[in-house]
């Protein structure tokens, strides 16, 4: 794998793989700029941005530094902690294991955890990966570090861990994987990091990938930051909790991660030779559950349509870092950026990126439809819950005002079922898969109506 501080060109064009678009050489060296100004406008120490196409790197390169305490220039070795885009590793280990037959996606959880009450024991990892399990969403970034904390975490859960029915509507949830992760620690019969070296890196070639904060430190690792009082500082202690691993605490480098996106791109195949099956990369990318106006949920991966582009796309976001990977299977294309500061994702850098390789169509106007008539907006006013976070939607004087962590503002209809908070951001009215529970879907997660029968 080339390590090269920078690779501006595609040198050769690669064979398409499965009605893959040759690549076509591009130069990237526009989004330089972009990336130099983002860091500055964001308050983001450094980042690293890696481009392959074909069954190559095309383009890899640091900006910024490792540490506002020091000069150190972040290279593609370097190890970043990614936040959510683990997912996608997650979901690949559960179905690897149910590949060689040490689970079935489809059964209950309670096969092989016991001691969860019987709501949670009917669970499936299907549910699991496709953030369908009625679970909320939270993240609890410190914590213990050793291999027992996720098992006696999830032994913990009781029946109200749910926050509605299984199954009636995709909302966005951490604690999904981490049980996801005990799952497969069950399964294979070893600690969850061990699973995913055995099962994973190391077919990859990940050398450096891992879950372990005292194995990463032996290697160039990028610190974590936070801004505070508009200035990105180091984080101290380094957030970790060895119980919410399997959600977003994988450190990689963007090196190990073109090893991914190239197996990934081509049937699992990196270095010509198998790391994952075709089956693998088939299953966790298929189109599990529909994720409302953004196209679907994988396994660990969001499957979508953009301006006439297929893309397998996931963010991430914890204390300290945050992360971006976008792959176009069409065009055997895959663009990872990874940043230390709190959920920096350099979407200016990665638009640029985008821009430069993929033939986008034109943004298309979208018609919302007619917007809804008084009495059908007065009947959605209510409190919606997921976990501890809630929504309160109140009808007053012929209009919505929306109340959330003690912030409220007017609510405009955009029209159809679409709204607009005070804040700028877009939510939806739904209805469950039941016909009957309703929902506010806001920044991906559903907030159930408490009063809904």
């Amino acid at each position: 794998m080339p390590r090269h501080p920078a690779l501006l060109f595609v040198l050769l064009a690669a064979p398409a793989v499965h009605g893959q678009a040759a690549p076509k050489e591009v130069d990237f060296t526009p989004l330089e700029a972009v990336a130099k100004k983002e860091l500055v406008d964001s308050a983001v120490p450094g980042a690293v941005v890696v481009i392959v196409q074909g069954d190559r790197v095309v383009y890899a390169k640091g900006f910024g530094v490792t540490s506002v305490e020091g000069t150190e220039v972040p290279t593609p070795d370097h190890l970043f902690r990614i936040g959510s885009t683990t997912k996608v590793f997650v979901g690949m280990v559960l179905v690897k294991l149910a590949e060689a037959g040490k689970l079935k996606l489809d059964a209950p959880v309670g096969k092989l955890i016991d001691g969860l009450p019987p709501e949670l024991s009917a669970l499936t990892p299907q549910q699991l990966l496709t953030h369908t399990a009625g679970l909320p969403d939270e993240s609890d970034m410190f914590g213990r570090h050793d291999d027992e904390a996720l098992g006696a975490s999830i032994k913990k859960w009781t029946a109200d861990k749910l926050f509605t029915k299984p199954g009636d509507v995709y909302s966005y949830s951490s604690p999904g994987y981490w049980m996801a992760g005990y799952v497969a620690e069950r399964a294979a019969g070893k600690p969850f990091a061990d699973v995913m070296a055995t099962e994973l890196f190391s077919p990859l070639g990940m050398k450096r990938t891992t879950f372990r904060p005292t194995m990463a430190m032996t290697y160039p690792l990028a610190l974590g930051h936070e801004v505070r009082g508009g200035k990105p500082v180091v984080v101290r202690p380094a957030a970790d909790n060895a119980a919410t691993w399997p959600a977003g605490s994988m450190y990689t480098s963007g090196t190990d991660m073109a090893r991914f996106m190239i197996a990934f791109l081509h049937e699992g195949k990196v270095d010509g030779k198998p790391a994952l099956t075709a089956s693998l990369v088939k299953t966790v990318t298929a189109p599990h559950a529909a994720v409302p106006g953004e196209g679907h949920y994988g396994y660990g991966i969001h499957v979508e349509k953009v301006r006439g582009v297929d893309v397998w796309t996931h963010n991430g976001s914890r204390v300290g870092h945050g992360s971006r990977l976008t792959m176009a299977p069409g065009h055997g294309f895959g663009l990872f950026i990874v940043a230390n500061r709190s959920g920096a994702s350099m979407p200016r850098t990665a638009a640029k990126a985008l821009e430069l390789a993929l033939p986008f169509e034109p943004a298309a106007k979208r018609d919302a439809g007619p917007k809804p008539a008084a009495d059908q907006l007065a009947v959605l006013a209510g409190v919606y819950r997921n976990g501890p976070r809630h929504m309160d939607l109140k009808w007053a004087d012929g209009a919505l005002s929306l109340v959330e962590a003690k912030k409220g503002g007017p609510v405009e209809p955009l029209g159809g079922e679409k709204f607009r908070a005070e804040d700028g951001e877009r939510f939806e009215a739904l209805t469950g898969c039941d016909g009957a529970t309703a929902y506010l879907f806001r920044s991906g997660r559903a907030y159930r109506k408490d009063d809904a029968k």
